[in-house]
């Protein structure tokens, strides 16, 4: 049930209300995981194949995002170096993305408009020139289904990014009984890149062709500089639930945290601000859980961030980082609050141990984790399926 916005409103001043609400929320997308896990019961899941940058293609892409603070914090810059052109969609003039809807009650009307967006985009692109691909972060909640169908039909491939997908591949359905999350795109896109490894049978159940691509860095952007670590411990996020008793559970043992994020005292830091803010500080802190759930987890671009930016990295224990990282060698993981705390009191006072892990993660994010290598990926993969015009 979707609840008018007053009542949203003052549901959220009552903090009862909220607990229940984050409980309720959990309990469903933990439901609808596991349902969708059962549906492909070969329990197949995608291993990570690293891949050695070096080719770039002959092609002119347009790139379709939706958090440019994220996307330009490598993504784009990834994108950049592996085809001959990448143009950026825009929502207006100089703001990049597409509208977002502020609830499912705007949904219709911005998805309306970002689809006549892409195609005066499209149009104004192809009289300069060919377009290979449309490559974006796009869900049906944002982009309709029809519209990237009718440009898959034009010969222009369709790829899309899922890095929610565990939490967003279904969501909830449109007015036209279609979901708004990336399931509602099938049938639209010839490539899906899923950060979840089980999540590429969910696709291929539905013959749509899928590659496992993790999350990533920009080495030139994130990474060690000649200046004093000035922070103990820094965190970017927003302030909520776990975020927030993670936080605390540090400064009441002592520990002086630098958090920025919607809800902190520092309020947000600027994205061309936070690869100093991680070179500065001796431990950057990521939290692995999804929404409100505790004990349900996704990799986030923190994970590959963190890293590159040559300090020690600390976040939950993933599963899906083991593959990724050496655990406790390259990266430092833990599964409860005691024992972060306990492993951050250890690495401030163990210098050398931190920066000999913070080294290693670094190098292991330079060889397998850059957002080039993720797109070498996605282009070798578009060749080997050898796609002729759409009918």
């Amino acid at each position: 049930m979707c609840w008018p916005r007053p009542i949203q409103a003052a549901l959220k001043q009552v903090p009862l209300a909220g607990w229940l609400n984050a409980r309720l929320k959990c309990y469903r997308v933990k439901k609808t995981y596991r349902h969708l896990c059962a549906q492909a019961p070969e329990e197949r899941r995608a291993s990570f194949i690293p891949v050695t940058p070096g080719r770039r293609w002959p092609w002119r892409v347009l790139f379709v995002g939706t958090d440019w603070e994220q996307d330009c914090s490598g993504v784009i810059q990834g994108l950049r170096s592996v085809v001959a052109e990448a143009h950026v969609f825009e929502r207006e003039p100089g703001k990049p993305g597409q509208l977002w809807p502020k609830d499912r009650f705007d949904a219709e009307q911005a998805r309306q408009r970002n689809a006549e967006l892409l195609l005066e985009t499209v149009h104004r692109l192809l009289a300069r020139g060919p377009l290979h691909a449309v490559v974006g972060q796009m869900w049906n909640l944002s982009m309709p289904n029809a519209t990237l169908a009718d440009l898959r039909r034009q010969g222009i491939w369709i790829v899309n990014i899922s890095m929610d997908d565990r939490h967003a591949f279904l969501a909830w359905k449109l007015r036209d009984g279609n979901w708004c999350g990336t399931a509602g795109l099938i049938g639209a896109v010839d490539l899906a890149c899923t950060a979840a490894p089980e999540c590429v049978a969910w696709y291929e159940r539905r013959n749509v062709p899928a590659i496992y691509l993790p999350e990533a860095s920009d080495p030139e952007l994130f990474h060690p500089m000649e200046l004093p670590k000035r922070y103990d411990v820094c965190f970017v996020g927003a302030c909520y639930g776990l975020r927030q008793r993670i936080v605390e559970a540090l400064e009441r043992n002592g520990v002086r945290v630098q958090a920025y994020g919607d809800g902190w005292p520092n309020g947000r830091l600027p994205t061309v601000a936070v690869p100093d803010l991680f070179a500065r500080s001796k431990i950057v802190l990521g939290c692995g859980t999804i929404l409100y759930c505790e004990d349900f987890y996704a990799l986030k671009m923190r994970d590959f961030d963190g890293p590159m930016s040559g300090s020690l990295y600390m976040t939950h224990n993933n599963p899906d980082l083991h593959e990724l990282f050496v655990p406790e060698k390259e990266i430092v993981l833990f599964d409860d609050l005691p024992e972060m705390v306990q492993k951050v009191r250890y690495y401030l006072n163990h210098p050398e141990e931190r920066e000999c892990i913070a080294l290693a993660g670094r190098q292991r994010a330079m060889r397998h984790h850059t957002w080039k290598q993720r797109f070498q990926t996605v282009f070798s993969r578009l060749e080997m399926l050898q796609r002729g015009p759409k009918n």
